[in-house]
């Protein structure tokens, strides 16, 4: 499985607005947002992280919120409200 990840320089981050504050869920997605799909690099290295939110909410419902996160990526509203995401 390849999962991806995001670094920054502190002044590219704070350029771009940080993380929504008041986003619950997917402030990551949102984040990337903005920026030109072309900017993004492939690095291939390996990352080990743990998997807990799959394990504790399971496959299936992190696939419906990320293609919820996809779906609703005009509406900032949507992010607004957890999903049941902290539960």
């Amino acid at each position: 499985m390849h999962i991806g990840f995001m670094l920054f320089k502190t002044d590219v981050f704070r350029a771009l607005g940080g993380f929504n504050e008041e986003a619950k869920v997917a402030e990551d997605y949102l984040l990337s947002s903005k920026i030109k799909p072309s900017r993004f690099k492939i690095v291939n290295k390996v990352v080990y992280t743990p998997s807990r939110r799959f394990e504790k909410k399971g496959v299936w419902y992190m696939v419906k919120l990320m293609l919820g996160s996809w779906l609703n990526k005009n509406n900032p509203n949507w992010f607004k409200h957890d999903h049941n995401y902290w539960k």
